[in-house]
């Protein structure tokens, strides 16, 4: 099973062009099961950054149509945004 920081990816939940979104479960705590969305696109430290910058602002709201970001992990050369997980299947699927 691949580990990404304190969490353990159990399933590829879907992907796309820039990212790939995975189920995973904190290793600490309770266990907590999210998504973490593996952007691939940040390639340079200018991408990181604005991406960080953009997750930290989402990190601040809440609203019932809206997937709150708990964390922002480095993931190599890119940036795994940490969310809770909405079971449910797709937006697509709907």
């Amino acid at each position: 099973m691949e580990r990404l920081g304190d969490h353990d990816l159990i399933a590829l939940v879907g992907e796309g062009a820039t990212a790939e979104v995975w189920r995973a479960r904190k290793r600490s705590g309770l266990g907590q099961v999210v998504a973490i969305k593996r952007v691939r696109v940040a390639t340079g430290p200018d991408q990181r950054s604005r991406l960080r910058a953009e997750a930290a602002v989402l990190h601040d709201l809440d609203h019932p149509h809206i997937v709150r970001i708990l964390d922002i992990l480095d993931d190599g050369e890119g940036v795994a945004i940490v969310m809770a997980y909405a079971p449910g299947g797709t937006l697509a699927g709907l």
